[in-house]
């Protein structure tokens, strides 16, 4: 039997290994996610690698679908959002401000981020926020890097004090809450390879839209409505 194969953002990973768990026991098919940023996805469908189903962020799923990558209409994926990562016992910081963010990043002893060389959205959304902060010089030597969609792995084993990281992605992570920065909302869609896809693509995707799987996504922290 021929396996479905899902190219999806890391962001998503800990909703889409639990749909796609209850879809094989549903309906007996077999599938297999491959992982990876969020624009490594969309490179890598660019230079012709084999997918049936993408998940990716709305602006990149439009970009491939203008390219003839994405066949017919896409599925909204819900929505993430950059946040602070910090250990559960802690008091939450407040970011709600400039000036707070200012004053909460400058006292941080460590941040952890996924290395921005794979192309992480956060990590991109932080260094461009530590800009407009004007504290970059400041921030930037406390930062540690991680591989891609770990960003948060570090404050759960309590080696840095916050990490940068998506909600989804520090919902995988046991004793962490989550600080959003505000008004960064991360917006994801699902799409059908145009190239000849898995047969079992369309139910798929109708069962990714299902009350079950939309219950799994709001469970990992993505917001479906």
């Amino acid at each position: 039997m021929e396996t479905i194969i899902v190219l999806s953002t890391g962001a998503y990973k800990a909703a889409l290994d639990e749909i796609l768990a209850l879809f094989r026991q549903e309906t007996g098919s077999a599938c297999q996610a491959i992982y990876d940023s969020a624009t490594a996805v969309a490179s890598r469908i660019e230079a012709g690698e084999h997918f049936d189903v993408a998940i990716s962020t709305a602006g990149l799923m439009a970009a491939l679908a203008d390219q003839k990558f994405i066949a017919g209409p896409r599925l909204p994926a819900g929505s993430n959002a950059v946040c602070l990562a910090y250990a559960a016992e802690s008091a939450p910081p407040d970011i709600a401000t400039p000036e707070t963010q200012r004053a909460v990043l400058l006292a941080a002893s460590s941040i952890s981020m996924s290395d921005p060389k794979h192309g992480g959205g956060s990590s991109k959304y932080f260094l461009d926020l530590l800009e407009s902060l004007g504290i970059a010089a400041a921030v930037l030597p406390k930062l540690v890097l991680t591989p891609g969609g770990q960003g948060a792995a570090p404050v759960a084993e309590r080696k840095t004090q916050f990490g940068i990281a998506q909600t989804s992605e520090i919902a995988m992570l046991p004793g962490l809450a989550a600080a959003p920065f505000p008004g960064n909302a991360v917006t994801y869609e699902l799409g059908i390879s145009s190239h000849h896809p898995h047969p079992g693509s369309p139910a798929f995707a109708a069962f990714f839209a299902s009350a079950a799987a939309l219950a799994i996504q709001a469970k990992c922290g993505l917001k479906t409505q």
